[in-house]
């Protein structure tokens, strides 16, 4: 032991026997002294020996942990020195360990460079300014770990699925690599979810490395040669995970700090990062989204944590929703915290797990529509409700055509089930589309194209890769209202207007052909569509006007079973009014509503005459007498 060593060691003795004298009893005094022995195993200890500190180093982050502990030491050098209560100076230091003030030897904590520059806040080129340990590497020495506002620990994790297998190969040969010759960055890239944490935990197991992943707080917040000596203090190397933090610039800054400090930096992201993006060597490791055959097995064993009904096809599930192995464990955990008792998980539970797991929404671009509709519901022509069938069949067997039958090895895209419903206003598309996905379990998400289409180019596409871009993540069904709007423009090209309109709608019809779900444009002119953009929808539905015959069931599916209706003369509003499915429902609402108000038992004809005669107003026809036809008394009532 040097001589600065042994007067320090001396020192803190002779406080520790005067603050005994005194009668004061201090744990950090005793901390302190203890932890200056060569053979304990404190905290402060194991900071000497991660940095390989000095004399010099030690005496000095010994004090300055002491001053942060012990008041009567903070006091004592705060009055000798003029510093602030609990904090040192390179002056004090100096004094202390050396016996004098030796400004040349307080070089470690003016460079950036020195340890104790990085390891003390408030350190400048000043010889008697206050500074203090920094809040991070206290806290390390007062319990041992680093806190996890700064780092928390990856977990353990059991070996990823075999769909995984080749990731987990790539991050193993990464990890391999001698960091002591180079900067490396591993990207890991993958739908959240996917097991990129599971990848990366099972590669350091098999390479005998620990992670740490940074906090966002951490990343914007801390400079990046403190965040390297927790690193350190806690044998870990890095895992910067920026999703859901907004702006990248952070997290790029710290990445490239960080690989100049420590040689290796794991980066966690969605999509790839290019090599423009990192100022290293970069490995890309990517980990797909597993295939329907893939995750209907992993269905299959994480059902067994749970109670399920028997006789569940998880292959089918997995066919309408594309989920990774992440969202399956959320699914299950939602789909149970909505069951009610101990009745076993039905398919409905699993689905509704399955969309909150991944959260469907679609932002402004389209609206959730409530579907309470089922098949008897729907009046149409029977060649129309089969084809509407058909449609659900499409969804319903995927599972066995494209992957039992492997049809799927013939149709790398174009899986789902595109169709355009078209017919006048009112005659049940909207409807129809609710029908489908009521049928099917599916939520249905109805978009207005007048709301997506942009003047600007290159808006709309953008627009409805968004709309895409959510849809995919549960399958839910698309219904695009009014979708002459876009392909209504589709004409000769006599200007850029016209050209940019045609690239729009063709972007559309490449979208819906790579979705995997149900996707429907309706429109009122189908006569708008070409005969090549027809050619590639699975169907084409009519919703023709209902003759008497259809409008005479929809008047008898108007109104509840539970409605109090009066003598009603429907075969007069049949045989004299051309409505709509949609006319007829408003009028039979509106009729409610009438005899409510009025107090009456019953709805009868002079409740709907009344509403029949709304009903004109709001298409700016008149109902005169003639129209009333005996029911005409009613009018002036």
């Amino acid at each position: 032991m040097n001589k600065s060593y042994s007067r320090l060691t001396d020192a803190v003795r002779r406080y520790l026997q005067d603050f005994a004298e005194s009668g004061y009893s201090s744990a950090g005094a005793e901390t302190l002294a203890a932890s200056l022995q060569a053979d304990t195993a404190t905290p402060l200890h194991a900071l000497f020996s991660v940095f390989g500190c000095g004399d010099f180093e030690r005496m000095a982050i010994a004090f300055g942990f002491a001053v942060r502990t012990d008041a009567a030491c903070a006091a004592l050098i705060a009055e000798a020195f003029g510093t602030p209560v609990g904090t040192v100076s390179p002056q004090a230091l100096c004094t202390l360990i050396l016996g004098e003030d030796r400004v040349a030897d307080c070089a470690a904590f003016f460079t950036e460079e020195g340890l104790l520059h990085r390891l003390f806040d408030g350190t400048s080129p000043v010889f008697c300014a206050s500074m203090t340990l920094k809040a991070s590497v206290f806290a390390y020495l007062l319990n041992g770990t680093v806190p996890q506002k700064y780092l928390t620990p990856l977990p353990e994790a059991a070996p990823p699925d075999a769909y995984a297998a080749p990731a987990l190969q790539t991050a193993i040969r990464a990890l391999e690599t001698d960091t002591d010759v180079r900067a490396v960055i591993l990207n890991i890239h993958g739908t959240p979810g996917s097991g990129r944490k599971t990848v990366l935990a099972d590669a350091a197991s098999h390479c005998g490395m620990a992670f740490a992943v940074l906090s966002d707080w951490a990343v914007r917040s801390v400079p990046p040669e403190e965040i390297a000596a927790l690193l350190a203090l806690s044998g870990t190397f890095p895992v910067l995970i920026p999703e859901g933090s907004g702006e990248m610039s952070a997290y790029e800054t710290c990445m490239t700090a960080l690989a100049g400090e420590i040689g290796l930096v794991i980066l966690l992201t969605q999509s790839p990062l290019t090599a423009d993006d990192a100022d290293a060597d970069l490995i890309s490791v990517a980990v797909p989204l597993p295939s329907v055959a893939e995750q209907s097995v992993i269905w299959e064993r994480k059902s067994a944590a749970y109670s399920v009904e028997s006789g569940i096809d998880f292959r089918e599930i997995a066919m309408e929703f594309s989920l990774p192995p992440g969202a399956i464990d959320k699914a299950f955990r939602f789909a149970a915290l909505k069951c009610v008792g101990d009745a076993p998980l039905t398919a409905a539970d699993i689905k509704r797990g399955c969309y909150a797991s991944v959260g469907s929404s679609m932002g402004n671009r389209a609206v959730r529509v409530n579907c309470a509709f089922g098949w008897d519901d729907l009046v149409l022509p029977p060649h129309s409700k089969k084809l509407l069938r058909t449609a659900c069949d499409y969804v319903r067997f995927g599972c066995t055509v494209y992957e039992k039958w492997n049809f799927g090895a013939k149709l790398p895209y174009g899986r789902g089930a595109s169709m355009i419903f078209t017919g006048p206003p009112g005659t049940g598309k909207t409807m129809a589309a609710q029908v489908m996905a009521h049928e099917l379990g599916l939520e249905l998400y109805k978009v207005n194209l007048a709301s997506v289409v942009s003047k600007y180019i290159g808006e709309t596409e953008k627009n409805l890769q968004e709309i895409f871009e959510n849809a995919k993540k549960s399958r839910v069904v698309l219904f695009f209202d009014e979708a002459d709007v876009l392909f209504g423009k589709r004409t000769e090209v006599k200007d850029a207007n016209d050209k940019y309109s045609n690239m729009e709608a063709a972007f559309l019809l490449q979208k819906i052909e790579e979705y995997n779900g149900i996707a429907i444009l309706a429109t009122n002119f189908v006569q708008n569509f070409d005969e090549a953009f027809k050619r590639r929808m699975k169907f084409l539905i009519e919703f023709p006007f209902p003759g008497a015959q259809q409008r005479a069931e929809i008047w008898q599916k108007a109104f509840p079973a539970d409605a109090p209706l009066g003598k009603l003369d429907l075969d007069y509003l049949v045989e004299n009014f051309e409505l709509s499915g949609s006319n007829i429902k408003n009028i039979a609402l509106h009729s409610a509503f009438l005899a409510a108000a009025a107090g009456e038992d019953t709805i009868e004809m002079k409740h709907i005459v009344a509403a029949l005669k709304n009903e004109f107003a709001k298409s700016g026809k008149s109902f005169t007498r003639a129209e009333a036809g005996e029911y005409f008394y009613y009018l002036d009532n």
